[in-house]
């Protein structure tokens, strides 16, 4: 009787404790969910609440439970950012796009940092590679264009410009960028015939007779009967185009008439 007592007191034992310590395991992974849950939503939290040393701590908890996190060195990455400390920002985007390099934003906002100090051909890489990744945006090859026009690159800011033309249209606001940059190379028979283009397409939009003839007149001063020419076409179709008025008045000054 004492030996079965004995046999029955192992096998329970082993039957209790085996239980025990697997839950003992799952315990543990839940309590370490539960805080880097509980502590990214905090830090959250501050943040909303201008809170940001709390905030950071709570994120840097975070990273102490999970190093390879993507979304809380993006977190930390904003909150630099918020305190004008671009280096680390940019640290931790560049640790947020080696963890995930397939999320767009991480890119966007790396390249947003880059652009805002002007360091526009860092910016310009950045905006590269997400045309490339991401070919469905349309943002990125704006700010791609605007980059190579900062860094006096005119020939790649207008190849730019068209391929966004490619994919969402004339649009006037674009082409008069376009034809600035246009200016700048001194491609005056491209303007003229990107003008020309735009007046077949808008041909009652007399803001962009007058932007082509402030073109001509500040590019191109040997130029200044065709910017009249503009300046008054553009109040022929509307005579209360006061900007398109004084700059008629201007250049008529200029001639002596």
């Amino acid at each position: 009787m004492k030996k079965q007592f004995i046999i029955i007191a192992i096998t329970l034992f082993c039957c209790l404790y085996m239980p025990t310590w697997a839950c003992k395991q799952t315990a543990e992974r839940l309590f370490y969910a539960t805080a880097f849950d509980s502590l990214y939503m905090e830090g959250l939290c501050y943040v909303q609440a201008d809170s940001l040393a709390l905030a950071q701590e709570r994120f840097e908890s975070c990273a102490k439970l999970k190093p390879k996190s993507a979304v809380i060195a993006y977190q930390l990455a904003n909150l630099y950012a918020i305190q004008k400390d671009t280096i680390n920002s940019i640290k931790q985007l560049k640790k947020a796009i080696n963890l995930n390099p397939n999320n767009y934003y991480y890119y966007s906002e790396l390249a947003d940092l880059y652009t805002k100090q002007a360091n526009f051909k860092d910016a310009a890489k950045i905006y590269e590679v997400i045309t490339k990744k991401f070919s469905d945006k349309d943002y990125p090859l704006y700010m791609l264009s605007r980059c190579y026009y900062e860094l006096h690159n005119y020939d790649e800011s207008i190849a730019t410009y068209e391929r966004l033309e490619k994919r969402i249209g004339i649009t006037p606001e674009m082409s008069i960028e376009k034809a600035f940059v246009m200016a700048l190379n001194g491609n005056w028979d491209k303007i003229k015939q990107e003008f020309a283009k735009l007046h077949d397409k808008f041909p009652l939009n007399d803001d962009l007779y007058f932007r082509e003839g402030a073109l001509w007149q500040s590019f191109k001063p040997d130029s200044l009967q065709l910017a009249i020419d503009c300046y008054e076409k553009a109040l022929s179709i509307n005579p209360d185009n006061v900007d398109a008025l004084r700059y008629l008045c201007d250049s008529y000054e200029r001639l002596g008439n």
